[in-house]
This record gives C-alpha cells, sequence and structure tokens, in this order.
C-alpha cells in the first residue's frame, strides 16, 4: 500500500503582516513533517503554492530548507502552476525550484495544430502516472481543456491522477465566476483521482466515468481576512491523505490547526458614535491572548462619524493583551450624518468632483498625469468609463476595462518614458 498528501491553494508570500508572514511559513512546514510523520511517497501541490510568480526571496529560503528535507528522504513534490503562481511573460520561482530538484513541475503542455497533448511523469517509488493542467488567470486555462487530446491520457493504463487548478461548471462555487470555470466534460476521463485546486473551500465530488474529484482547500488562510475569519469559526485546514494501490483504497482529512481565534461582530444600526465606542470598550475585558481577534462592524450610525470610532486604540489593546493579530472589518459601517451630507446635492457627477478634490492632496505619485488636479481629473474620467453599463459577458468587459485604463492613464506614453 503507498500514500500520498493533497494539499493546494498555499498562497506563500499573500501577507505582508509579519504574523500572517510567519504562521504562512510554519503552516507549510507543519505540514511537511506531517507528511514525514505519515509516511507519504510522494506530495501534490495543485497550484497555487506561492501567491506570485516570484514572491520575497526571503520566504522562498525559509520554506526550500524543509523541502529539502523531504529531498533527502527521497520524497518528491510534484506541482502545478496555479492562476496566481502562473506567469505567462516570463519564469515562476516554480521554475526555479524544478531546476534545482525541489519540485517536479508536471505542467508540461504541448501544443500542435491546435490540439494540447500532454505527458505523464511516473512516480518512480509507487508507479503512479501523473499528468494535469495548469491554472491561470481570468480564466484563459479553459483554451487549454476545450484542445485537450484525451484520447490517449484515458488509453493509458495503470493508477492516474489529474492534477487542475479550475473550477468546474458541474459543480458551482460561489466565489469563482461561472465564466472562469471549466466543464468537466473536457477532463479525461478514467483517471483513478483528479487532484484540483483553485476553490478555497474542502469539497469532494462523485461523477460516474470519474475517479473522486477533490478539492483540499487552502492549506493556510488563503490570502484573504474572511478566509481567516472562517478559520477561526472551525473551518478545518490541512490537506488529504490518500492510500492506495492499483485503485484508491482510504481517503482521510488530516486536519492540522494553526491558530487559536475569536471572532466578534457588531451592527451598530440606530446608535451614536458614543454608543459605539462603549460597545468596543467591553472587548478591552476579553481573554485574547495567544489568539487571533477578528471583528466585523456594519451597521449604520444614527449620530456621529465613522472616524469618531476609536479602532487604533482597541487594536493596541488587545495586542498588548497579547493578541496574535487583530483585524477590524468596518467596510459595511455608515453613518446617517456622512450619508445625509453626501446626498444633500443630487447631482453625483459634482459629489464625486467634490470627494476627489479633497483627496487630491493625500498621495503622492511620481506622475504628474496622477497627482493634483490632474490625479482628480483622471480619477473621475476612470470612474466614469468603468461603471458603463453594457452587455458584455464579464470576460469582455474585463478586457474592455483593462484596455480601457490603459488608454487613460496613457500607459503607452510612460512605457516610452522608461525606455528613454
Amino acid at each position: 500500500m503507498y500514500k500520498f498528501a493533497h494539499m493546494a491553494d498555499i498562497h506563500i508570500g499573500a501577507h505582508s503582516n509579519e504574523f500572517l508572514k510567519e504562521l504562512e511559513i510554519k503552516s507549510f512546514n507543519k505540514a511537511l513533517d506531517k507528511c514525514v510523520e505519515l509516511q507519504v511517497d510522494f506530495i501534490l501541490i495543485s497550484g497555487d503554492f506561492f501567491h506570485v510568480g516570484i514572491p520575497d526571496l526571503d520566504i522562498v529560503h525559509k520554506i526550500v530548507k524543509k523541502m529539502m528535507e523531504l529531498k533527502k528522504l527521497k520524497i518528491p513534490i510534484y506541482v502545478i502552476y496555479g492562476s496566481h503562481d502562473y506567469n505567462p511573460s516570463s519564469k515562476s520561482v516554480i521554475d526555479i525550484l524544478e531546476v534545482s530538484n525541489v519540485v517536479k513541475n508536471i505542467s508540461d503542455l504541448k501544443e500542435k495544430n491546435d490540439v494540447i497533448e500532454l505527458k505523464f511523469i511516473v512516480d518512480t517509488k509507487t508507479g503512479a502516472k501523473i499528468t494535469g493542467i495548469p491554472g491561470k488567470s481570468l480564466g484563459l486555462d479553459r483554451n487549454d481543456y476545450a484542445k485537450l487530446d484525451k484520447k490517449n491520457l484515458v488509453n493509458e493504463q495503470g493508477f492516474k491522477i489529474f492534477m487542475f487548478h479550475t473550477g468546474i461548471e458541474e459543480f458551482p462555487s460561489p466565489n469563482i465566476d461561472v465564466e472562469y470555470t471549466t466543464s468537466l466534460s473536457n477532463f479525461p476521463r478514467g483517471f483513478n483521482y483528479y487532484a484540483g485546486g483553485h476553490i478555497h473551500q474542502r469539497k469532494t465530488y462523485v461523477k460516474d466515468g470519474y475517479g473522486p474529484i477533490v478539492y483540499p482547500g487552502t492549506l493556510i488562510t488563503g490570502y484573504t481576512k474572511t478566509e481567516i475569519v472562517n478559520t477561526i469559526k472551525n473551518e478545518k485546514r490541512g490537506f488529504y491523505l490518500i492510500s492506495f494501490d492499483d485503485k484508491i483504497r482510504d481517503a482521510k482529512f488530516i486536519d492540522l490547526p494553526l491558530f487559536n481565534g475569536k471572532y466578534f461582530e457588531f451592527d451598530f444600526t440606530g446608535k451614536n458614535s458614543v454608543e459605539a465606542n462603549q460597545e468596543l470598550e467591553k472587548l478591552e475585558n476579553e481573554d485574547v491572548a495567544n489568539k487571533v481577534v477578528a471583528i466585523k462592524i456594519s451597521g449604520n450610525l444614527a449620530g456621529g462619524n465613522v472616524s469618531d470610532l476609536n479602532f487604533q486604540k482597541l487594536i493596541s489593546v488587545l495586542t498588548d493583551k497579547k493578541a496574535l493579530f487583530v483585524d477590524i472589518n468596518r467596510y459595511s459601517l455608515t453613518s446617517t450624518k456622512h450619508l445625509t451630507k453626501n446626498f444633500q446635492n443630487s447631482d453625483i457627477s459634482l459629489m464625486e468632483t467634490e470627494a476627489f478634490e479633497n483627496k487630491k492632496n493625500s498621495v503622492k505619485f511620481s506622475r504628474k498625469l496622477l497627482n493634483d488636479n490632474n490625479g482628480a481629473k483622471t480619477a473621475r474620467n476612470l470612474l466614469q468609463r468603468f461603471r458603463q453599463i453594457t452587455n458584455e459577458t464579464k470576460s469582455v468587459a474585463d478586457k474592455r476595462i483593462i484596455s480601457d485604463g490603459f488608454e487613460i492613464l496613457n500607459l503607452t506614453e510612460i512605457s516610452k518614458e522608461k525606455d528613454n
């Protein structure tokens, strides 16, 4: 009996906060230690190993040290690109790790006469045959699936694993636009295991003609504050452990607890800013030592402004009480006073102009186009162009917005200046 670990969406390098940066490294290293303890024969990482193609090299150095331990133990790590660490114009850090024999990148697509052929990589110890399609941003990998020569893949004998990093139309996810997914009919049938990534939730699907289609979810906390909240709310993080010989014999999820946390939610509708501050001050009596704290605040203040709430004081007090990390989400909080002031003027263009004029001196850029009066004008032009209502599909709209943005920001001229 053999065993492999399946993980995905690790997003190393996603966070700038020091605690979260260290958590990324600590959690990944903990997962590798667990793989050694469980005596896995190999590891699969189904995309978005890194948050960007070339992350902070200090972080890369720290995780490579642990990966080298697995290399010495002859536990190979097979990876594919995800939508974040795929780089169409240059090499990714994954390519560097492959050259160093730290990982094996199975993203090997060969296109000829508008047909894409895939090759299998055979794991030398177990004989498992591994192939797959890497993820690309904006669903561009849909074209690869549509062109895929599935016949040879289906006819291949042996224990087969298909790695992928995309959403599947037949299994909709609330966080993935259907236009950026692909149909299961574009996947080769008859594989023993389909090792998915891109969906940051743990999901397993069963469909006739296919082996289990598995998303392990994000290994750590993904790259959004929402996923940190979900972790606090006991959404499990970890990877799948699969036991097999000529077929799958067992599958279990390995839970890797990352931290203890506390979550608080407030709706301040009908309260004034003084009352809201009094509610928040009650949190100062909470036991938050060695915990991650997430606070969500919503509603419409009946009096005072959102800026009257002393969020920085609260963060400071909770940090002094040894909270590991404090996140306050207040983006759904408004104030009646603020709204009344803004909507006294019914001309939205004048409201926008006033807002941009008020903020134009609060930031500085190296380009004259983005500063002072020019910056306010550019911001208005961008906003007016981007909110145009059309009958376009999302993908077409995305391309139009990018094109319009380049035009308004005069990026061609900026590029010429750099060249000079």
